[in-house]
């Protein structure tokens, strides 16, 4: 066994240890105001990647995601790695970014069509929305951008994306399209007429939408791209972090269609209480 870390101090001693989860592939404890331990119950083999990415973040200085304070490491008789649990730092929170933006969504739609009083006009709450919004992607834009830095680290070490990697875009990219195309194209009802003839006209732009993808595609081939290493992972940890991702990108774009939702019907409110007072 090998911990690593010594940051934790006399403090984290003394500090009341409380259970706060038991997510599908870890446990969570929090150690007084110290720090957050995640315990892992699937092990993989080799370096975990999230150790691996707080610790190049943590030691680039990006203050705007929890510090890495420490890891349990299980080495076998033959060297073989497996990274047990990690102490991140712990941040003082009022929940999680997710689950607020969908309180404000749902408050924003209730607002619309009130059955009873809702605080905050729907366009407050759309405000606050944006606001976030708009941080999170400062923050990950920091974040990419010391990734993208020159670094001895050959695991972040940027690299010149290629006509290859650009040719790998466009074929993902255009997979998803025509698999959302077709998507579209199997709903045999729908509630408004209005939305039958955008998804039609949506259909209609395929190939202009395909010739966009490689413009763009085309475009990216010679800027420098952050490293993505998986040596030293075990190919399930490698899925794992694609399907991560995968809900991540559908949470965002869920999000998005509900902000573009809202903004239409309050348009619409505002319109029609526009032509009635004339």
């Amino acid at each position: 066994m090998r911990i690593t870390g010594s940051r934790l101090g006399s403090r984290s001693l003394k500090a009341e240890v409380n259970l706060l989860a038991a997510e599908q592939s870890n446990s969570l404890l929090t150690i007084g105001d110290v720090a957050m331990l995640k315990m892992y119950r699937r092990i993989s083999a080799g370096q975990h990647p999230e150790t691996e990415m707080n610790r190049y973040l943590t030691s680039q200085g990006f203050a705007h995601a929890p510090a890495l304070l420490g890891d349990v490491v299980h080495v076998a008789a033959d060297g073989a790695q497996a990274t047990l649990a990690i102490a991140l730092q712990f941040v003082r929170n009022e929940g999680d970014a997710w689950s607020w933006m969908l309180d404000h969504l749902t408050r924003a739609l209730d607002a619309q069509a009130p059955a009873e009083p809702v605080a905050g006009s729907g366009a407050d709450l759309l405000a606050d929305c944006d606001a976030i919004a708009a941080a999170i992607g400062r923050r990950l834009g920091e974040m990419h951008a010391i990734l993208a830095r020159e670094t001895s680290n050959s695991a972040f070490s940027p690299k010149t994306a290629a006509d290859g990697d650009a040719a790998g875009w466009v074929k993902k990219t255009e997979q998803r399209v025509q698999k959302a195309v077709e998507a579209i194209a199997g709903v045999q009802t729908w509630q408004r007429e209005q939305d039958q003839e955008r998804a039609q006209e949506l259909m209609n732009r395929q190939t202009t939408i395909a010739a966009a993808v490689r413009a763009l595609a085309e475009s990216g081939a010679g800027p420098r791209l952050p490293s993505r290493r998986n040596q030293g992972r075990c190919p399930a940890t490698v899925r794992r972090e694609s399907r991560r991702a995968a809900r991540t990108h559908r949470c965002e774009r869920t999000v998005r269609r509900a902000c573009r939702r809202l903004r239409t019907l309050s348009a619409a409110d505002s319109l029609a209480a526009s032509d009635s007072g004339n």
